[in-house]
């Protein structure tokens, strides 16, 4: 049998953790409810529950997500002037140490989570036969 309380969530058999997921779900509703009196706002508020759920359970960084999401738009728009500075010459990107050391990195830490994942997968391959 499950309760559910402002500041409170009870759940027979459930971690804290997941307590914690139940509350952070139904926390937000009235909240958006009373924001805007509208019906879109809930909505939003559930799918991104959602997300964040679906973030916790799968491991995701939540800092770097916040980060990703604040400064993104900061750097588009940073990228977009140096290009117009430059007469729209998207090579300044790529003749620039700086920037070239830059783009090197993003691009290996991209693509390094997926190397080791592959990698360990292998290893495991070889382990069983």
């Amino acid at each position: 049998m499950a309760c559910w309380r402002p500041g409170k969530t009870f759940h027979k058999g459930a971690r804290p953790d997941e307590a914690g997921i139940n509350e952070a779900l139904l926390s937000g509703v009235p909240e958006s409810r009373d924001f805007s009196r509208g019906e879109v706002q809930i909505f939003l508020m559930l799918i991104f529950g959602v997300i964040g759920y679906y973030m916790i359970k799968h491991d995701y960084p939540v800092i770097a997500t916040v980060l990703g999401i604040i400064l993104g738009p900061i750097a588009d728009k940073e990228l977009l002037r140096t290009a117009q500075r430059f007469g729209g010459d998207w090579s300044i990107f790529f003749t620039r140490p700086i920037s070239l050391v830059l783009l090197l990195l993003a691009v290996l830490g991209i693509l390094l989570p997926f190397a080791l994942q592959y990698l360990a997968n292998r290893k495991e391959k070889v382990a069983r036969c």
